[in-house]
């Protein structure tokens, strides 16, 4: 049996909700269940938080045969499609299902949700926001938030208003839910204020960024293929290296220090082309370094590292067997 039922009330409908148990666990609600919503008696002028629930044996099925379909009902819903159970995947398929005609609404049955004890907060939309969300992932999170609101905010007993009276409700409503607790997330919209100079600041900075990437990948392209020609023509390995040089100064202009290891790998390579054995070495033992120092290792560096690394060792077995 569910003892708590927290739910967040916008305008004119539930946006969001869910039961739990004694022990804060989510309940599961039947399949035959649709979910909760609030519904507006225009003569009590009374809001109702209810149940609906699938059952063609309902009263208020039985009543409505027993009208003519001429006549309109006092009662009107006060909110539109109801919400779903967050524990529950397979009421959203019965929801499409449900309403897909006006027909269908003859169907349902209401059970009035009545709250021993109920405690109602006004917060901002979107701290509700992450409360909600917390509310269904966290287990620890749900008791120190009950607790809190046990504290702070007491849970009064729930007054019926004047204006309903019992026949009013076993009039309309098939049966009345007992819950022994109900928390009402009341969202309050605060007035947005746009920050425009933030937007001009970050908006700059972002076209900056656009562009150094599309200079980045540009050079990228042209110093492979001047890299690749470089095991054969020493002008392609000479221009290949002047390129790594200009993303060099891109990335530290970027300030990408991934990007920055990856130009310097490149220029070792260049200086692998031409014949500079020993200044390369120097640059991969730097950069073997850096690779180890990072927080986040990255697949891609250490992979370039290790094949520019395995050509050197290539290079110099094949000078060892030549000499």
């Amino acid at each position: 049996m569910s003892q708590v039922l927290i739910y967040v009330r916008g305008d004119h409908s539930v946006e969001e909700y869910c039961f739990f148990s004694r022990e804060l666990s989510p309940v599961l609600i039947d399949y035959k269940e649709v979910g909760i919503t609030l519904l507006y008696d225009t003569s009590t002028k009374h809001t109702h938080l209810c149940l609906i629930k699938l059952d063609p044996n309902s009263k208020n099925y039985q009543n409505q045969k027993k009208k003519s379909p001429n006549k309109n009902n006092n009662k009107s819903s006060g909110s539109t499609k109801p919400q779903t159970n967050v524990s529950n995947n397979e009421n959203s398929e019965n929801i499409n299902s449900v309403f897909q005609s006006p027909s269908d609404l003859t169907l349902l049955s209401f059970s009035d949700i009545v709250p021993v004890k109920e405690a109602t907060l006004q917060f901002d939309a979107h701290l509700v926001s992450c409360i909600s969300y917390e509310l269904k992932r966290s287990r620890i999170f749900r008791r120190r938030f009950l607790k809190y609101v046990a504290r702070n905010f007491r849970f009064k007993p729930f007054i019926v208003p004047n204006s309903v009276t019992n026949s009013h409700v076993c009039e309309f409503f098939d049966s009345v839910v007992l819950v022994p607790y109900v928390v009402k997330l009341v969202l309050l919209y605060p007035r947005q204020k746009i920050d425009y100079a933030w937007n001009y600041r970050m908006g700059s900075q972002m076209m900056r960024r656009v562009i150094l990437d599309d200079a980045m990948n540009w050079l990228s392209t042209l110093g492979g293929g001047y890299s690749s020609l470089g095991d054969y023509f020493q002008h392609h390995a000479e221009e290949a290296g002047r390129i790594s040089l200009q993303q060099l100064k891109l990335a530290e202009r970027m300030g990408d220090p991934v990007m920055s290891a990856r130009c310097k790998i490149f220029f070792a390579q260049s200086l692998m082309q031409r014949g500079y054995i020993k200044q390369c070495k120097a640059i991969l033992r730097a950069q073997s370094y850096h690779c180890k120092s990072l927080l986040v290792s990255d697949d891609k560096l250490l992979a370039l590292y290790k094949s520019l690394k395995w050509r050197l060792k290539h290079l110099n077995d094949n000078s060892i067997t030549n000499s």
